[in-house]
């Protein structure tokens, strides 16, 4: 599965080691930090979230299970934030 960051509807700038973004429909400002920076830097780039899992994998020292719960996880999260979306084909 791909999720998109739906820049049409978001703002969003990199500042030191933590993402900046407003969500335009809300105006609400979000802060991404810690491994959520790895991830969002991949999905601007569009990877999809398998592959974002085998970077995680690699760059990670943790349980490929618990990296993938934590995954599916911040991506929902986005989700309902409205920052992606699901591209499922």
């Amino acid at each position: 599965m791909t999720y998109v960051l739906k820049k049409k509807e978001i703002a969003y700038r990199k500042i030191g080691d933590e993402y900046f973004v407003v969500t335009t429909s809300d105006s609400t400002l979000h802060n991404v930090k810690g491994a959520g920076v790895r991830i969002f830097d991949l999905l601007d780039q569009g990877k999809p979230e398998d592959e974002i899992l085998t970077v995680l994998r690699d760059e990670y020292d943790a349980p490929a299970a618990e990296l993938e719960a934590d995954l599916a996880s911040f991506l929902a999260e986005l989700e309902a934030k409205g920052i992606v979306t699901r591209d499922d084909g």
